[in-house]
């Protein structure tokens, strides 16, 4: 896709599975079913994120919340 949204290439699957794509509800579902419950926050803000070494994080949430991690996610929904 180009800015504008225009589709630049467009190769439909043809049942060979050369393809590496896994649709979006599909692999939503295999995360959320391996992660431990209160792992994924939705809905909520981040105002800051820092760096803390190691590959950890330290994400802060509005309303005065935070959380350390080691891996890090983050999606708009668009």
């Amino acid at each position: 896709m180009d800015q504008t949204g225009n589709a630049l290439l467009d190769l439909p699957e043809d049942g060979t599975a050369e393809r590496p794509e896994v649709p979006r509800d599909e692999l939503r579902q295999m995360l959320l079913e391996f992660l431990p419950a209160g792992t994924v926050r939705r809905g909520h803000k981040v105002t800051a994120v820092q760096a803390l070494g190691d590959g950890r994080h330290q994400v802060d949430f509005a309303y005065d919340t935070n959380v350390v991690a080691d891996l890090l996610l983050g999606a708009d929904s668009a």
